[in-house]
């Protein structure tokens, strides 16, 4: 096992920031095996390493990666405080990608606490920063959400005019399975 072997080496020389490294990665292998007990004891353990080695870049990764685990587990909000936690550190490293996959998980987590003002707000600006690092598939989520939480609150109009430049990014992105939640 390559990172196994990685872990052994950055362990004995170590390497505390190869080590959050190596278990921010394991971590999310485990997430995606469906192993969420395993996925938030190695999330938990790059998030100690990347503190310990100073590691802002890898902190913010933990941190993302924690939300993903709690927000799996149904808890929203403490999900939200870690995808929070990482949203601030991005923002002071100009971590953008990552900055925006938080800020598309904040949106769901609002909808789940029922925070719609806040959701509005942050799809918004979710919107703006995808536009930013020009990323279409972050703005197409965030235009879905705010049609969601538009149509929520009640207010068609911002609903109808999110949804349809929603779709037109789906079509652009040909993302089938977004253009038939736009529908």
């Amino acid at each position: 096992d390559l990172l196994g072997r990685a872990e052994a080496i950055a362990g004995e020389a170590a390497l505390k920031s190869a080590l959050a490294q190596i278990h921010y990665h394991r971590g999310s292998l485990l997430f995606a095996a469906g192993d969420r007990a395993g996925c938030l004891s190695k999330k938990e353990i790059a998030l100690d390493y990347a503190e310990q080695a100073d590691e802002p870049k890898w902190q913010a990764h933990a941190l993302s990666g924690l939300g993903d685990d709690y927000f799996a587990r149904g808890k929203m909000a403490t999900a939200h405080d870690y995808f929070n936690r990482s949203l601030d550190l991005c923002r002071s490293l100009g971590l953008g990608t990552l900055e925006s996959a938080n800020r598309n998980m904040i949106l769901r987590t609002w909808t789940y606490q029922n925070e719609w003002e806040e959701e509005a707000d942050e799809c918004r600006a979710e919107i703006a920063a995808a536009k930013q690092i020009g990323s279409q598939r972050f703005e197409m989520a965030a235009l879905l959400a705010l049609g969601w939480v538009s149509t929520e609150t009640a207010d068609f109009d911002t609903a109808r005019e999110s949804i349809d430049h929603a779709l037109k990014l789906t079509r652009d992105l040909k993302t089938k399975r977004f253009e038939a939640i736009g529908l």
